[in-house]
C-alpha cells in the first residue's frame, strides 16, 4: 500500500510533504489511523513529517523474520514439476529479495539458485555447459537460454514424431492388429477393424457409432454390419 501511494505521488507530480501527509492520513482506514495515532504518541499524526509517518508504518508493518531463515528457504528451493522456467525464476527472485544481499551478490545468488534448483534434465544440462565465471553467464542470459530450451521441448511434445506415434499405437490393443492381418494404410501399419462399425480408419473407443443400437440384435454398442447374430444367420443359411 505504501509503495503504491508513493508511486501515485510521482504519477500526479505531488512533491509537497504537507500534501503527501494529508493524503496519507485521509486514505487510511479507521483501524489503521488509530494504529498510526498510537505510534505517534505523544504527538498527533498531523504534526509529524510525512517521512516520519511512513517510517513508523514501515517499521510496524514489516514482518520480523530471521535472515538465516529467509536464506535457508532460498538455498533449499527447488523447481516443482508443475513450474515453468518463468514461474521458477520469479519464485527465486522473490525468495532472494528477502535475504538482504548486496546488489552484486544478489544477482549471482539468483543465477546460481536458478540453475542448481532445477531438476536434472536437458534444460539444466544446457545451462551447466556455460562457464559460471564468464561475464556472459549472467542470470538474464541463462534465463533466456532456459526458456528457449523449454520452448523447443514443448514443441516436440506437442508434435510427436512418426516413430513415437507408431509405438503409441502399438500400445493400444484396440488399434494394433496381431501379425497376420492386412495392411490398412500407406505406412504399412496393420490395424484392427473397428468392432463398432467395421471400418479401419479409427479405433473402437473413438467410433461415433459406439452408442448406437444394432438393427439386428437391438444391443447397444455396434452396428448391423459387424453383428455376431448376422454372421450366425449367414452361416445357417
Amino acid at each position: 500500500m505504501i509503495i503504491k501511494l508513493q508511486q501515485w505521488f510521482v504519477a500526479n507530480l505531488i512533491s509537497d510533504h504537507d500534501v503527501k501527509r494529508a493524503i496519507l492520513i485521509s486514505s487510511l482506514s479507521d483501524e489503521t489511523y488509530i494504529l498510526l495515532r498510537n505510534l505517534c504518541v505523544p504527538k498527533e499524526p498531523d504534526t509529524e513529517k510525512f517521512e516520519e509517518l511512513m517510517h513508523k508504518l514501515n517499521i510496524h508493518c514489516a514482518p520480523v523474520q530471521s535472515l538465516f531463515t529467509a536464506r535457508e528457504k532460498l538455498y533449499h528451493a527447488a523447481q516443482n514439476n508443475t513450474e515453468s522456467v518463468g514461474e521458477w525464476a520469479a519464485r527465486v527472485r522473490s525468495l532472494a529479495n528477502q535475504c538482504s544481499f548486496s546488489q552484486e551478490m544478489l544477482e549471482t545468488v539468483i543465477r546460481d539458485i536458478f540453475v542448481v534448483g532445477m531438476p536434472d534434465g536437458k534444460i539444466k544440462d544446457r545451462l551447466k555447459e556455460e562457464n559460471a565465471t564468464s561475464s556472459q553467464a549472467k542470470f538474464p542470459r541463462l534465463f533466456e537460454l532456459a526458456q528457449s530450451k523449454e520452448a523447443v521441448m514443448r514443441e516436440k511434445l506437442e508434435k510427436p514424431s512418426s516413430y513415437s506415434e507408431f509405438h503409441r499405437m502399438r500400445e493400444n490393443e484396440d488399434y494394433f492388429m496381431e501379425s497376420g492381418g492386412k495392411s490398412n494404410n500407406s505406412k504399412g501399419i496393420r490395424v484392427k477393424k473397428c468392432s463398432v462399425c467395421g471400418r479401419n480408419n479409427h479405433i473402437s473407443a473413438e467410433c461415433r457409432f459406439k452408442n448406437y443400437y444394432c438393427n439386428i440384435c437391438k444391443i447397444q454398442g455396434h452396428l448391423a454390419p459387424v453383428c455376431s447374430q448376422k454372421k450366425q444367420n449367414t452361416t445357417k443359411e
